[in-house]
């Protein structure tokens, strides 16, 4: 799974130890189906969603949950100076705008839709949601001896910048391996063994999964600009420190919705 999905099914684990949830796929939320619910709404993947069925959303009680930028065209907040984009640029204004809350990733993520939409309702999660399983590998992984040093990771997807990654490494002679897309504890496993993460992303990360987990693992980033991950305050922690911030602030999110 991609780290939004990650982020949301994590959420959903842990909304359920103190709420009833039931989820739909967005495709299948119709407008009929929107219209005869009794419930409270968390609207996370809007992709497949149509327009008559966020039409139907305004009517209801819902919260957003936004994990890149779907306010803009571009879906890159970052090629904006200070973060504002042209007006043609701004889409679904208005189903921002209806929300309870707009819950954002990081605080780099909400100044930017703040910049854009100067919206009163918005919110910062403080990072990602984590599922149990996934603190309870951290805490044995970040034991791991550190016997690698640079580590790249392969992603098919551009914007996560494995190109300039590996640039990165053999400009500055450094030495690295990069690690191919694997199933996720076997990716963790190889991460935990190197003491630094080369990432580059090349669009404006809303969060950063990939850099709290290397350092939940005990390692260290080497990033640009592009990473919101480096603003927030625990990204100056590493190892069981950031994973007890982690199971924290888990509870912190939940409180969020309600």
């Amino acid at each position: 799974m991609r780290g939004a999905e990650l982020n949301i099914s994590a959420l959903i684990e842990n909304l359920r130890q103190t709420h009833r949830v039931a989820t739909c796929r967005s495709h299948l939320a119709n407008p009929d189906f929107i219209h005869e619910s009794d419930c409270i709404w968390i609207v996370s993947n809007r992709v497949n969603l149509s327009r008559s069925a966020q039409k139907a959303l305004l009517s209801k009680r819902y919260y957003l949950v936004e994990n890149d930028a779907a306010w803009l065209a571009s879906r890159d907040f970052g090629l904006y100076p200070d973060f504002i984009p042209p007006p043609k640029q701004i889409v679904h204004r208005e189903l921002y705008e209806g929300a309870i809350k707009v819950v954002m990733q990081s605080r780099m993520h909400e100044h930017a839709i703040n910049q854009a939409l100067h919206l009163t309702n918005t919110v910062c999660s403080n990072g990602n949601s984590w599922s149990a399983s996934d603190l309870k590998l951290f805490r044995e992984l970040a034991r791991t001896p550190k016997t690698e040093e640079h580590a790249v990771l392969m992603n098919r997807h551009p914007s996560k910048g494995t190109d300039r990654a590996i640039k990165f490494c053999l400009e500055n002679e450094l030495n690295h391996r990069i690690i191919p897309e694997l199933p996720r504890p076997h990716y963790l496993a190889e991460m935990a063994k190197f003491k630094t993460l080369v990432f580059f992303p090349e669009i404006f990360e809303s969060y950063g999964r990939v850099a709290a987990e290397m350092q939940a693992l005990g390692g260290s980033v080497v990033s640009n600009d592009k990473l919101a991950f480096s603003y927030e305050d625990h990204a100056s922690l590493k190892g069981e420190d950031l994973i007890d911030f982690m199971e924290s602030n888990n509870r912190g999110i939940v409180r969020l919705f309600e």
